[in-house]
């Protein structure tokens, strides 16, 4: 599950200021799709201490990218917590250091290239496509395209998506249907040479009329769903 998180999200972001996080960045560190994404702000006690905090997950970090690492020299109380005050100089400096990386990773990417994240894309592509489409039926459409794709991963899959606010769930009558969250289509569209149909909106239309006549919604759906499409655009 939190490899599936890494995959979707432009930035994983660690603060390292108590003992659960430094747990938590030792388990990120050691699985390497979590590592690619995973930006670390620490004290600077930890990076320079003799402890495997330092020789473990601080040191694979380096490893991958010395750029993904920033270290301050807050404090901390003598029960262990952070001391507020002492961050407030370095303030500035790790927003700046957010904001870097968060500005630096690629607005879109071939879909060829979307490797184990592809199934998410389609997932979404599908519901904002829909509309609003049961889980029921989004299963069989995502099998269309992706064959190999089983109920237990898709389940799964759409679990991220909720937890990264990418689709709403709902439960009605004897279904649950899901919708987007956003009013963006995932996907731009490129046609090859010598296709005389090149327009990528009627297209859309036509696959969106067909989904919504294989899936007639209820209203009560069609109107939350379309209200949060708009809530998207206002």
């Amino acid at each position: 599950m939190r490899e599936d998180i890494a995959r979707i999200s432009a930035v994983v972001l660690v603060i390292a200021e108590s003992p659960g996080s430094l747990a938590e960045l030792g388990a990120f560190t050691a699985n390497e799709t979590i590592r690619s994404a995973l930006r670390v702000v620490i004290q600077q006690q930890h990076e320079v201490a003799e402890s495997f905090v330092r020789y473990g997950p601080i040191e694979r970090i380096k490893n991958a990218k010395r750029a993904n690492l920033a270290v301050y020299p807050w404090r901390v109380h003598a029960n262990g917590t952070l001391n507020l005050s002492s961050t407030k100089p370095h303030y500035a400096q790790i927003v700046k250091f957010l904001d870097e990386h968060v500005s630096s990773v690629p607005a879109s990417t071939i879909f060829t290239k979307l490797g184990e994240a592809e199934i998410f894309y389609v997932i979404y592509w599908i519901i904002h496509l829909c509309l609003a489409v049961s889980t029921t039926q989004l299963r069989d459409y995502v099998r269309l395209i992706l064959p190999s794709a089983t109920d237990e991963t898709i389940k799964n899959k759409l679990y991220c998506m909720q937890l990264a606010g990418w689709i709403e769930r709902r439960s009605y009558s004897n279904k649950d249907y899901l919708w987007a969250l956003h009013d963006t289509d995932p996907f731009e569209y490129e046609f090859k040479p010598g296709v005389s149909e090149r327009v990528s909106v009627r297209r859309k239309l036509a696959v969106t009329a067909a989904l919504r006549k294989a899936e007639p919604l209820p209203s009560h759906i069609r109107t939350e769903a379309t209200a949060a499409r708009l809530a998207a655009t206002a």
